[in-house]
């Protein structure tokens, strides 16, 4: 008898981790480094609720070897999740979908990993009323959107991976990629040369153009088109995407309009009371 009810208890469990309707993708919006709230501990707690087949990085294949097992890792939250877990669940597959050769491409272009001093010229303007009233709200609105970013950076990781924060990160990256833009776009107090990562000279119009680009489509593209690849190769699993949480909301919008297997896409709430 209860060697019978053994069999039943471990089917019924089967069954529960079976996935019958396609594959299940839980985009988890992370910050890299701890706060108060989200660490490596976090990350992997969140791994072990959800048992995921498959583990998306946002990461290139430099920090893998051929099969797939880590060449070398970071001292970040997701690396040591990942690292522990797999102590755990040694057969769980790793596979990377961020932009390939990130940094170098940087060099190429010309950009750095950052582009601070181009919004610190804005405020400067701003200090002097050196530039429009429409100018002017639009740079104190986006400082407002990022002061409330911070706020929630600092959160735990369910309240971080919400569709509020989902809409925040929205109007955040419309502002420092798009709108913000065109306030050096029409200014000619940015048309001043600096020294780009390539080492060449570039006005700083340009260098925002290319950065811009860069961080606001075309790392996000990677990561979307990257995953979207991983789900067409692996069907039917339950795949958990790691990232840094700013990505996230353009990696769920891009998978709305996925057109391959069926995908399901769940929240990381759903599996917690599981």
């Amino acid at each position: 008898m209860r060697a019978i009810l053994f069999i039943f208890l471990i089917s019924l469990y089967s069954c529960s981790n079976k996935i019958n309707n396609g594959t299940e993708v839980i985009v988890i919006g992370t910050v890299h480094f701890p706060t108060d709230y989200v660490n490596a501990d976090s990350i992997y707690m969140a791994l072990q609720q959800i048992s995921p087949d498959i583990i998306a990085m946002e990461a290139d294949s430099s920090v893998f070897n051929s099969d797939f097992s880590f060449k070398k890792t970071y001292d970040e939250n997701e690396y040591n999740a990942v690292l522990k877990y797999l102590k755990e669940k040694p057969e769980t597959m790793v596979r990377p979908i961020g932009f390939e050769g990130r940094n170098a491409y940087r060099k190429k272009i010309g950009v750095y990993s950052e582009a601070g001093f181009v919004y610190g010229a804005m405020f400067n303007l701003l200090d002097k009323e050196a530039l429009t009233k429409k100018q002017s709200n639009m740079l104190l609105h986006y400082e407002d959107l990022w002061s409330v970013m911070e706020i929630f950076k600092n959160e735990t990781l369910p309240n971080i991976n919400t569709s509020f924060v989902d809409r925040l990160i929205d109007s955040v990256n419309s502002y420092q990629y798009v709108k913000t833009k065109t306030i050096v776009d029409e200014n000619s107090k940015f048309n001043y040369k600096i020294i780009g990562s390539d080492k060449d000279s570039v006005t700083l119009k340009e260098y925002f153009k290319k950065w811009t680009h860069f961080e606001g489509i075309q790392r996000n593209e990677a990561l979307a088109s990257n995953l979207k690849r991983l789900i067409k190769l692996y069907p039917n699993k339950r795949i958990v995407a790691l990232t840094g949480f700013k990505h996230r909301s353009y990696i769920i919008n891009s998978l709305k309009d996925f057109e391959g297997p069926t995908i399901e896409l769940k929240e990381y709430y759903e599996y917690q009371n599981l």
